[in-house]
């Protein structure tokens, strides 16, 4: 049973759930604000096919958290970050899509290559034939090679998290990467995606309002809505624009934005992920950073701490 920070196993074990199930409990277990909710909703119905009133207010308070105006839901990042694939490649006519080395965008195919000895490889079993001809991979933090990954103008998007946080470590982005990164995908006619899945902990805006950034596609999931199953991607005015032109995309999907999701996503952005919870979460990881550095200097090990808000390791 989870309550709060941590839970208690069915031998009794009590355990602090430091790693937030993957982010995906950035709200806490058990949260009553989202366990009301869910509770109040459920008895109303779990399913309309049609978007109820929390679905809309959800989708107004992430347009204004990540000033992208037009949101769409699924029920996780994953799909999230295929949607946006597919988006991009109807808007833009093309194929490829750039990730970067050490990546983890989810379990679509184009998001399980990466590189091994220099090639683009799958890296799990069952994947097409193809998918290997439809992915790119570059380096974080290096102009230059993501600069060549674009040259053939065959790039539909180029998908990221702000700061890498699903590689053996945190790899923060280096100055003026971000500036780079937007310029070259703006002068190479590509989109620009940004995961904010893990990097939403840091801020209101995820890293994108803390860094200032301008994607064109936003993707998010875990604790949006506290822990139950949602994702959610939104899109620029000039890209809603050219999607309702272009019409036919495949889309959406049965349980997609349904009320016990939309219900618990409300709760969570509006009475639990709150300015003042940010700030008190950061704070926690500065403290366990400092901590963690005190230990390691103390033993004399050479390793190094990275903070990124809350998220400290």
């Amino acid at each position: 049973m989870g309550r709060g920070p941590g839970f208690t196993d069915v031998d009794g074990f009590s355990f602090v759930d430091f790693n937030a199930s993957d982010m995906a409990m950035f709200c806490g277990h058990a949260h009553p604000a989202i366990v009301a909710a869910v509770q109040a909703q459920a008895a109303r119905s779990t399913q309309f096919l049609l978007p109820t009133q929390a679905s809309v207010e959800v989708a107004e308070e992430l347009a204004r958290r990540y000033r992208v105006p037009q949101w769409q839901f699924t029920l996780s990042a994953t799909q999230a970050n295929t949607e946006a694939i597919r988006l991009a490649r109807a808007v833009t006519g093309r194929e490829v899509i750039v990730l970067f080395q050490g990546h983890y965008r989810g379990h679509f195919e184009e998001g399980l290559v990466d590189l091994a000895d220099g090639r683009a490889v799958p890296v799990q079993r069952g994947l097409s034939k193809g998918v290997t001809g439809r992915v790119r991979i570059a380096q974080f933090n290096d102009p230059a090679m993501l600069r060549a990954a674009l040259e053939p103008g065959d790039v539909a998007l180029v998908l990221t998290e702000p700061a890498m946080t699903n590689n053996l470590h945190l790899l923060l982005p280096e100055p003026g990467w971000h500036q780079a990164l937007r310029g070259l995908t703006r002068q190479h006619g590509t989109l620009l995606g940004i995961d904010e899945t893990h990097t939403h902990v840091v801020g209101p805006g995820g890293a994108s309002g803390l860094w200032q950034l301008e994607p064109d596609i936003v993707t998010i999931g875990k604790a949006v809505a506290g822990g139950l199953p949602m994702g959610a991607y939104g899109v620029t005015a000039e890209l809603g624009e050219q999607l309702d032109a272009a019409c036919n995309v495949a889309t959406g999907g049965t349980l997609f934005g349904n009320p016990l999701s939309a219900a618990a996503a409300k709760a969570a952005l509006t009475e639990v992920l709150v300015p003042d919870a940010y700030a008190h979460t950061s704070a926690l990881g500065s403290q366990l950073a400092d901590g963690i550095e005190q230990v390691i200097g103390s033993a004399g090990l050479p390793w190094t701490v990275i903070r990124l808000g809350p998220r400290t390791g």
